[in-house]
């Protein structure tokens, strides 16, 4: 019910595709949300996206967000 009012009333927006470089393929929607909602960094724990070199935004590690940012 809540989807449909939402829907009735917004405008739906397919995201486009715009990153397809990165060392696994299931891992390009990463950059692209990333892109596209104008991200600063991406957070995760993959070794190859840590090391990955043509990475359009910095990967940090949950490590390196933690003590940026306590909790």
């Amino acid at each position: 019910m809540l989807v449909n009012l939402i829907t009735s009333v917004g405008i739906v927006k397919a995201g486009k595709a715009v990153y397809a470089l990165s060392p696994d393929h299931k891992d390009n929607y990463l950059f692209d949300l990333g892109i596209q909602n104008n991200c600063v960094f991406i957070i995760s724990d993959d070794l190859k996206l840590l090391s990955f070199k043509m990475k359009p935004l910095p990967v940090q590690s949950c490590n390196w967000f933690l003590k940026q940012f306590p909790l």
